[in-house]
């Protein structure tokens, strides 16, 4: 009963958000939020709790950020991306818990794009692509080519050629680091049918970045 009434706040919520009323929106994400924490401290043993509100904690980071509010965004992710690390340690091979590690970590990632923390970002995106591998591995070859793996490639080559871009001496050496990851996307470009126009139009401006001049 309690969940069921925790899922219908975040249902209200992501229509709030939807329609741009992002602090009524938050509001219903928080009392779900204080729902879903009761659950998780009244059933310690319960593994489903935890990760249940990873998703909770992820779309109130997503409506700080929206609000301009990084830090608490950042905050908010990383209280989640914890929480997913150690669900993910319990069942290493758990394609659930990778890919929702990789989720996050790629979120912070933007953060740290923000603050320009360059290198931070690359480390991030570097794992969440390690771990976009890992889900390949263990599903097999039928699941390649995968779009996640794409999405991953070319955010990490997009942070290093920003890297190379920004003037701090470090990442002169990212700008080869960036082209060869880009050679890598194009594989599995075929995974996008039909086409997706924001991957399209980022591939192409990483394309026109990369270009010798």
């Amino acid at each position: 009963m309690v969940r069921s009434y925790s899922v219908t706040l975040k249902r209200i919520g992501a229509v709030e958000l939807r329609r741009k009323q992002y602090d009524r929106s938050e509001g219903h994400y928080r009392a779900a939020l204080a729902l879903e924490e009761a659950l998780m401290r009244d059933d310690p043993a319960n593994t489903r709790w935890p990760f249940e509100v990873t998703y909770t904690l992820s779309d109130l980071a997503l409506l700080r950020r929206l609000g301009g509010d990084d830090v608490q965004a950042e905050a908010l992710w990383t209280r989640a991306l914890d929480l997913r690390r150690h669900a993910l340690a319990a069942d290493p091979n758990n394609v659930r818990m990778l890919s929702g590690v990789a989720t996050i970590l790629s979120k912070l990632s933007g953060v740290d794009h923000r603050a320009r923390r360059f290198r931070q970002e690359i480390a991030r995106l570097a794992e969440c692509l390690a771990l976009r591998e890992r889900v390949l591995d263990i599903q097999g070859e039928r699941s390649a080519p995968s779009a996640e793996r794409a999405w991953a490639v070319l955010y990490l080559a997009q942070a290093h050629a920003d890297f190379a871009a920004s003037g701090d001496p470090a990442g002169r050496a990212s700008t080869r680091v960036a082209r060869a990851l880009f050679a890598r996307i194009a594989p599995d470009l075929v995974a996008f049918e039909p086409p997706d126009p924001e991957f399209q139009r980022l591939y192409g401006a990483l394309a026109a970045q990369l270009r010798p001049r």
